[in-house]
């Protein structure tokens, strides 16, 4: 992904609002080592609402 893109939040939004699917984070460009960007990268991703969807999809059957 281009670091200097335009409109970057506007995408976002676009994309999720079109993907029927929980937006699960947005993890920006990432520095360091390996370890470091995969730790940095699972800090930005909120999995809680793979948890709460599942709740809505069970109580609703």
């Amino acid at each position: 992904v281009d670091p200097d893109m335009l409109y970057l939040q506007d995408n976002i939004a676009a994309i999720a609002q079109r993907i029927a699917a929980p937006l699960l984070g947005h993890i920006p460009r990432l520095r360091g080592t390996a370890a470091e960007q995969r730790s940095a990268a699972a800090a930005c991703l909120d999995l809680n609402t793979l948890t709460l969807q599942s709740r809505k999809t069970y109580a609703s059957e």
